[in-house]
């Protein structure tokens, strides 16, 4: 290299690191469109000849990210992850711009090179645990953003995040707690306060309907239903088991579930005979009795149609409850 090649490299640099400056002070000073500005001089002036390329896309997709220019960000952060592709800063900054497009399964590719090139830094290890609980991995994503707060415990973004990643889970006391440990650093932060809000409005809901399905539960342990026309149907079955001679075991097995279903689903019973007639089929297969669907519907005169969609939402109660089952199934049409 001659002293005029080295003399021209070194003004080059410094033009560069003058650019650079000139435009992370803009940035500072809020002034987004001269940094820009800032930056396309600088590819002007430099091409790729110094290693300055990647780094001004970098640089510019940084800014249109934060300016909220999505588009230009990912176009300018291709750019420098294809020309450096061992930088993991812009592969962090790539899952940055697909997380705000909502592209979760490109962010997570990203993220996890980032976070390959660059182990235990907590803010990509916060986007990855991000981008995975928006798939709905929530042990994962909940794992990882605990990393993250390990790492840099007064990060009160990464702690929201987990807050509302274990709300997601229905796990409201743990939630609230993260979220005040948030407010305790932050205690003015508008999105903590809504996040708190939001995991106490959740809670109280969660608790209610808890409350609601103990209320139905007793109800069954009484006897009791929501509606008199629920009361009858079991006076009709339970009486035709009688009469058929089904011992307590059969009779009580009937009983529960249609208290099961009732609470389950809150069927609309416009003819109590057909949802006995159901029940009673369901018996008669417990206790291995072969049984027709016609010969039951002429017993309660209704139509056989009508018992074989009660029978078959019956069974998906029984389906979703496996200690309901009443035995092996012997029915036929």
């Amino acid at each position: 290299m001659t002293s005029s090649d080295a003399k021209r490299d070194k003004s080059v640099t410094d033009l560069v690191d003058y650019l650079f400056v000139r435009a992370q002070r803009q940035v500072n000073d809020h002034f987004y469109e001269d940094a820009v500005d800032t930056c396309k001089e600088l590819l002007r002036r430099t091409g790729s000849e110094t290693g300055a390329e990647a780094r001004a896309h970098g640089f510019l997709g940084d800014l249109y990210l934060l300016m909220r220019d999505v588009p230009a960000a990912e176009r300018h952060l291709r750019k420098a992850v294809h020309n450096s592709p061992e930088k993991g800063e812009y592969h962090y900054l790539m899952g940055c711009a697909l997380t705000m497009g909502s592209r979760w399964p490109e962010a997570i590719d990203f993220f996890r090179t980032a976070n390959s090139l660059m182990p235990r830094s907590s803010g990509v290890l916060r986007g990855l645990g991000w981008a995975i609980h928006c798939t709905g991995e929530y042990a994962e994503a909940e794992e990882l953003l605990r990393e993250s707060v390990n790492l840099d415990p007064e990060s009160i973004a990464t702690l929201n995040d987990l807050a509302v990643c274990l709300m997601t889970q229905n796990r409201y006391e743990d939630a609230r707690e993260v979220v005040d440990t948030a407010l305790d650093i932050a205690p003015d932060d508008e999105r903590l306060t809504e996040t708190r809000e939001m995991v106490s409005r959740l809670m109280v809901e969660f608790n209610r309907g808890l409350d609601e399905k103990e209320r139905d539960l007793r109800m069954i342990g009484t006897r009791g239903y929501p509606k008199p026309v629920y009361a009858m149907v079991e006076e009709l079955f339970d009486k035709a088991l009688r009469r058929a001679g089904a011992d307590d075991d059969v009779r009580g097995a009937a009983k529960r579930l249609w208290l099961a279903h009732v609470v389950d689903s809150s069927p609309n019973v416009r003819s109590p005979k057909v949802w006995a007639a159901a029940i009673e089929l369901t018996a008669h297969a417990s206790a291995g009795e072969r049984v027709t669907v016609r010969s039951v519907a002429e017993r309660y005169g209704v139509g056989a149609s009508s018992i074989s969609r009660a029978y078959a939402a019956l069974e998906e109660t029984k389906a979703s409850s496996p200690r309901l089952s009443l035995g092996e199934d012997s029915v036929e049409d």
